[in-house]
């Protein structure tokens, strides 16, 4: 008997009682939209749906500000989310073979956080609103904060 909680398992395991790698990955992407979103899983009102239903009409109509955690108040990079978003739908694909490696989703991930910790260097992230000292600026490497 497989458990787990709703709306992290991906509904082909629910069918074939099998978890591999890829519904792992599944999983993943599911905790990227949530991280994104700034919303569970299960999405709470209107019936309760899936996040992956909750985010579909904004992504018709190409609109990241109705996809993105409305308490970020706009400050964050555009195209970060977009990749960041397109990663959890490639990990959230409903056909395992068509989803990433973990490793491939770490590489990925791994690449965004250098965009956006360069688009943070070279834009004045001061300006923004970003509460960044100078000194943890200096301490961003290629792959994330420093260890102190």
């Amino acid at each position: 008997m497989m458990v787990g909680t709703p709306g992290y398992i991906h509904p082909e395991c629910h069918q074939t009682y099998q978890l591999t790698d890829k519904s792992d990955v599944y999983s993943f992407g599911i905790v990227l939209l949530e991280l994104i979103t700034g919303r569970p899983p299960i999405v709470p009102g209107l019936g309760n749906i899936h996040i992956m239903q909750w985010i579909t009409p904004s992504l018709s109509s190409g609109n990241i500000d109705e996809i993105v955690d409305e308490n970020l108040h706009g400050k964050y990079d555009p195209t970060s989310a977009w990749k960041i978003l397109e990663l959890a739908l490639t990990c959230t694909a409903d056909k395992g073979s068509q989803r990433p490696t973990m490793f491939e989703v770490v590489m990925q991930l791994k690449s965004c956080l250098e965009q956006e910790i360069d688009s943070y260097k070279s834009e004045n992230i001061y300006s923004k609103g970003f509460n960044v000292s100078q000194e943890t600026a200096s301490d961003i490497g290629p792959f994330g904060p420093s260890a102190r």
